[in-house]
């Protein structure tokens, strides 16, 4: 991949947006969140793999293999493309996903945030500190965020500032 280009994420979130169902406008966000993770140098991406029975689905698996210098080894990114803020359900059933690989770092990227409120810890987020005790860190990105990328480094910076953020309050990195 040979970098993140503004006006790529542009039209993929629209081309997510305007899908003529559900099912349709997930499928086209996955590809834009591969499209943005795969633009990061030194980064491997699988797309939409499932758990060996079948019953987990993962949008996205990354190998960070350098891109991501303050980031863990591998991580695990749902992809939630929803006109309302993403549930504790939700959330709760992909930290469980995160947290059976031990992945240290779990990423949602919820297009409209998620319930609740990330300073009180109430609703989604407060599902943050039990991950946060079992070293699982929660990092959110939302629309707005893919949208003032201006290139692969923001995506870089966001994420480690994001994940800093995670690690020192206990909460979620958003």
């Amino acid at each position: 991949m040979s970098g993140l280009d503004p006006q790529v994420v542009k039209q993929m979130m629209d081309a997510s947006d305007n899908a003529p169902h559900a099912q349709a406008k997930g499928e086209r966000f996955e590809l834009l969140l591969k499209y943005v993770f795969e633009s990061v140098p030194n980064t491997l991406v699988v797309h939409n793999s499932a758990s060996f029975l079948g019953s987990e689905q993962i949008d996205l698996a990354v190998a960070n293999r350098g891109g991501f210098p303050g980031l863990p080894d591998k991580f695990l990114v749902e992809c939630k493309n929803y006109s309302d803020p993403v549930d504790s359900k939700a959330v709760g059933y992909f930290l469980y996903i995160c947290l059976s690989r031990s992945a240290e770092l779990a990423v949602i990227v919820a297009s409209n945030g998620l319930t609740g409120d990330n300073d009180e810890l109430t609703h989604a987020h407060s599902l943050a500190m039990t991950a946060q005790a079992l070293r699982c860190r929660l990092v959110v990105l939302t629309r707005d965020d893919l949208l003032g990328l201006a290139n692969e480094q923001d995506l870089v910076d966001l994420l480690e500032e994001r994940h800093l953020a995670a690690f020192s309050t206990g909460g979620i990195g958003a």
